[in-house]
């Protein structure tokens, strides 16, 4: 063998090595980019931890009557994720030790998608947030709490997978963002959450949020804001921002890495059940306010015909479903009050002197005289006053 044969060997040796390495980036590209932007289900783990009571018992106790966690877990199983791949530790099963351990091994496991759930109490203490184990102490939480650090230290240290999916519903649950930033930068993982509330708040005591997360999972037409028959991370996102706008007055946060398409699907949409949106304003399932006996009341669109549309009062019961037109229709009023504004907020049944801080649609930031930022909080007009 000559000269040149080892040569040309050598450049060949090369340029495979070469294609391979570029095969991989392309495929980690594709990944979190948009080429392969479909969830995946048989590839996805799942860890589901509900905890509706405490050994603590200064913990207040939710109804386990219709439990929307394990509707959740139903959901996954029907969109195709295999039973065997989802771990759910319910109540006293989830101790903060069962919870470490769980979510110690399926790290291991998950090599594609990771969803992470929590739904209970959120506990915050300083700047640390922790999602209430079954047998947390509140006047130990540092102590004997599951914290948002430990989990976010499990998944950075020990994950190796390629999406991360956080969902909480919870008070305080904003706080897992610091859990998808510590994946800001990296080239094989990208990551994402939504949760009930901002990291700033407590959260209600109802099923709404994980209700709407259910709702998404299972394709519902609602979501589909563009038509095209997917359900983007963006429509998700904004369809949860609104049921929890409207239904509770809570102020939703969503959070991405950089590298994580804002077009990606978690499913195909189903097609509308309910009939199609009349000629006019207002569209199916929009939510409005409707005039009755000279007083406006939130309520949404459930029919359409034509130059008339159906309403279901919020928080009423369906024998208070009309039809009505246009004059009795108006958009939702957003917040009545400016930036630096002196107010009053209630919390607590007493009303407290604030100052508004911020301003995001329905919503104000406030601070309240006289106490750290740590009470900081986003309200509505319902618990202002000027």
């Amino acid at each position: 063998m000559d000269r040149k044969d080892i040569n040309i060997k050598k450049y060949w040796r090369k340029s495979l090595i070469f294609i391979l390495l570029i095969s991989i980036n392309v495929a980690v590209f594709s990944v979190c980019y948009g080429k392969m932007e479909t969830w995946e289900p048989k590839n996805t783990y799942a860890l589901i931890v509900g905890v509706l009571d405490w050994m603590d018992k200064e913990l207040t106790p939710y109804t386990k009557e219709n439990r929307q966690d394990r509707a959740f877990e139903a959901q996954l199983v029907a969109d195709g994720v295999p039973e065997e791949n989802i771990v759910f530790l319910e109540d006293s099963e989830a101790t903060r030790d069962s919870i470490i351990s769980a979510l110690q091994n399926i790290v291991k496991c998950s090599h594609n998608t990771l969803i992470f759930y929590y739904a209970g109490h959120g506990i915050r203490r300083g700047n640390e947030t922790f999602f209430a184990n079954y047998d947390v102490n509140t006047r130990q939480v540092e102590k004997t709490g599951f914290s948002l650090t430990e989990l976010g230290r499990i998944l950075k240290g020990s994950w190796k997978g390629n999406r991360l999916l956080l969902f909480a519903d919870c008070c305080h649950s904003g706080a897992l963002a610091s859990v998808v930033k510590l994946f800001e930068g990296s080239d094989a993982t990208c990551a994402a959450c939504i949760t009930s509330v901002v990291a700033s708040n407590v959260s209600t005591g109802r099923w709404t949020f994980t209700e709407s997360l259910v709702k998404a999972f299972a394709g519902n037409w609602v979501i589909d804001t563009d038509g095209d028959c997917r359900l983007t991370f963006y429509e998700v996102d904004t369809f949860i921002q609104q049921e929890m706008r409207f239904r509770e007055k809570q102020i939703t946060y969503a959070i991405a890495t950089k590298n994580f398409n804002d077009d990606f699907v978690f499913r195909k949409a189903e097609p509308c059940s309910i009939g199609k949106d009349a000629n006019g304003p207002w569209k199916l399932m929009e939510y409005v306010e409707c005039e009755w006996h000279e007083v406006w009341y939130l309520a949404q669109i459930i029919e359409c015909r034509e130059n008339e549309w159906k309403v279901h009062y919020i928080h009423y019961d369906d024998s208070w479903d009309e039809w009505v037109d246009d004059s009795r229709l108006r958009k939702p009023v957003g917040i009545n009050v400016q930036l630096g504004d002196k107010i009053e907020v209630e919390w607590g049944g007493k009303w407290w002197k604030a100052m508004v801080l911020d301003i995001k649609n329905y919503f104000a930031l406030i601070h309240y005289d006289g106490y750290g930022s740590e009470w900081d909080e986003w309200v509505t007009n319902e618990r202002i006053r000027k």
